[in-house]
Order: structure tokens, then C-alpha cells, then sequence
């Protein structure tokens, strides 16, 4: 086992090749165990080698669409934080409605809608990530809804009682008319 500096040291190994091979434990969760490597132990000589441990990572990728029409939706900000509730990085939709978070290594994360695309109202859900293993892609679909325009005012009823009236008032005012036109005649012969 490694101490805190990472190192370990083997001493009365007879001479000849060896095959050293990184084990897991709870020290190396996270980490991409390497390969294989030979060592040779010579006569009155210190063998040195150095095992480099890369961390486990990878990419998120988010796609914004219109929950109505499934058309990308640019200009909508994503964030990825961790568990603790902190922001590590923020990304926005692109023309062709894909955000990425890129290189994001070993652990649990939210990915949360930060800012909507204008015009469309903003999601509250939250997306649980895990980047457990080396090179996982994990994808979202995430739609947004549109903010209904205020530019037409909705009809609320029908016009047909709008129509009723129209043609009493044309009816009335020709009844008015020919009254007074009856009336003048009568007045002028008597």
C-alpha cells in the first residue's frame, strides 16, 4: 500500500523481471487504474518506477427543445453543480439546441435550467448525473414551453348576438323613417 505521498517501497526482492499491477481500493475510487508494467530488479540497484493515475471522467450533453413543436432551442443557460449545491460551470444551447458540460470527472452532479431561451418559460426541474465510469456520455432532453403572446385578444363569446342587434337598430331607424314620412304626408293633407 502506498503511503500519503503516494509512494511505496519493496525491499529483498531477488534479482530478476517483475509484473506490477495497480489493485483497487478505496484510495483509487475516481481514478482509471493503469495497466500492467514490468519492473526489472537488478544486483546493488534501486529500481524506480512511477504509475500515473488519471481521473475517471466524462460529458454531459443537454438538448433544449420546444415542447411543443421538438424543434432546438438556442440561447437557454444550464448549470452542473455538485451535490453541496455549488455551481462548477455553466453552458448555454447552441443554434442546434445542444449544451454540453465536457470533461466533468468522478462524482454526482445536478444539472439544473439556469436561464430559458426568451420567449419561453423556465423549467425548475433538476437532472441527477453520475460520471462513474471513463468516458460516459449522458445525454437530456429537456423541453421548454413558449410564453403565450399578448398580442391578440382571445374572442371570449360569439358574434352573433353583436348581429342581432345591428339589424334591430337598421330595422328600428327605417321604421322611424317611414313613420315621419307617413306622418308629413297626413299633416299636408289636412
Amino acid at each position: 500500500m502506498t503511503d500519503v505521498n503516494g509512494e511505496i517501497f519493496l525491499e529483498g526482492l531477488l534479482i530478476g523481471d517483475y509484473k506490477v499491477k495497480e489493485l483497487a481500493s478505496d484510495l483509487n475510487v475516481g481514478y482509471i487504474l493503469s495497466e500492467e508494467e514490468n519492473a526489472v530488479v537488478a544486483a546493488d540497484q534501486i529500481t524506480e518506477m512511477a504509475i500515473h493515475n488519471k481521473l475517471i471522467s466524462g460529458m454531459v450533453k443537454i438538448l433544449k427543445v420546444d415542447a411543443d413543436t421538438g424543434g432546438p432551442v438556442q440561447d437557454a443557460v444550464f448549470g452542473l453543480r455538485d451535490m453541496n449545491g455549488n455551481l462548477l460551470a455553466e453552458a448555454e444551447s447552441g443554434r442546434d439546441g445542444w449544451a454540453y458540460f465536457m470533461n466533468v470527472t468522478y462524482g454526482d452532479y445536478e444539472v439544473f435550467e439556469i436561464k430559458a431561451a426568451k420567449g419561453y418559460r423556465k423549467t425548475d426541474a433538476v437532472y441527477l448525473v453520475q460520471i462513474h465510469e471513463n468516458d460516459v456520455i449522458i445525454e437530456f432532453e429537456i423541453p421548454n414551453e413558449k410564453i403565450p403572446s399578448r398580442g391578440k385578444i382571445p374572442d371570449t363569446g360569439d358574434n352573433s348576438a353583436v348581429l342581432l342587434w345591428g339589424g334591430v337598430a337598421v330595422i328600428s331607424a327605417a321604421a322611424i323613417t317611414c313613420l315621419l314620412m307617413f306622418k308629413k304626408r297626413k299633416s299636408k293633407k289636412a
